[in-house]
C-alpha cells in the first residue's frame, strides 16, 4: 500500500494543485480578499485535480458552511 506523499518531503506531488490554485488565487486580485473563502478540490486516486470550486465567500473571520453545501456525489 502506498501511504502517498510525505507531508515533510519535497511537496513534488502537491505542485500541481499548488500551481492551478496559484493561478486561480492571482487572478482574483484584490476582490473580496479581506473576507474568508471555502474552496473544495476534488481529486482523483492519483491526487490530481477533478475540480476547484469556490463554495462560500464569508465574512472577515469565518465562512458559514452547511454540510449539504459541500457535499458532491
Amino acid at each position: 500500500m502506498d501511504p502517498g506523499p510525505s507531508r515533510s518531503g519535497s511537496g513534488a506531488k502537491r505542485q500541481p494543485i499548488l500551481g492551478v490554485m496559484h493561478k486561480i488565487l492571482l487572478r482574483e486580485g484584490q476582490i473580496d480578499q479581506e473576507k474568508e473563502h471555502f474552496w473544495m478540490v476534488g481529486l482523483d486516486v492519483s491526487r490530481r485535480p477533478l475540480f476547484i470550486e469556490l463554495v462560500a465567500i464569508g465574512g472577515s473571520y469565518h465562512a458559514n458552511i452547511k454540510p449539504a453545501e459541500a457535499h458532491f456525489g
